[in-house]
């Protein structure tokens, strides 16, 4: 349970609501000790810092989208639109916006040995992840679990400026 991560602004009404999340997983799972680390205090810890001479932020900023886009657009887009050019007379078909620019993205971007590189670096993490944050344990699974508020539920609406 990362501390920074529990942390909230005084006008954050939500805050009392995690906070009690939080409580409540502590009174049901009774840890012996709850580490406040952060990904990063892990990484650190661990010596990849050291190692890969770089932040876990830093060292695995791309990995994600490069993974998705590079495997989205080669393994359904680019077939999918080859396949309906065929039977559309050369045509393009319609892709919703967001997708769109992800494939975009994979398809210029991201080159085979780029999306080989973030395979190796997500390996990296699953060993990281294995060996230094959610340790396997033979009689519980796993001697830790990890939990952080990802975000605080606020609606994030498009408002059209006239």
């Amino acid at each position: 349970m990362p501390n920074s991560s529990w942390e909230f602004p005084s006008d954050f009404a939500g805050g009392a609501q995690f906070l009690a999340f939080k409580q409540g997983l502590l009174d049901l799972y009774k840890p012996t000790a709850v580490d406040g680390r952060s990904f990063d205090g892990f990484w650190n810890a661990s010596g990849r810092f050291e190692q890969y001479n770089a932040s876990q932020s830093d060292y695995f900023a791309e990995v994600y989208s490069d993974l998705i886009t590079y495997y989205q657009w080669n393994n359904f887009g680019a077939p999918w639109f080859e396949d309906f050019a065929v039977a559309n007379d050369g045509r393009t078909p319609f892709v919703n916006p967001s997708p769109r620019v992800r494939w975009a993205y994979g398809q210029v971007n991201v080159t085979e040995t780029e999306f080989n590189s973030s395979l190796a670096k997500r390996a990296v993490f699953e060993d990281f992840i294995d060996t230094a944050v959610l340790v396997p344990d033979q009689k519980t699974c796993s001697k830790s679990i990890y939990v952080v508020p990802l975000g605080r539920g606020a609606a994030n609406y498009i408002v059209k400026r006239l």
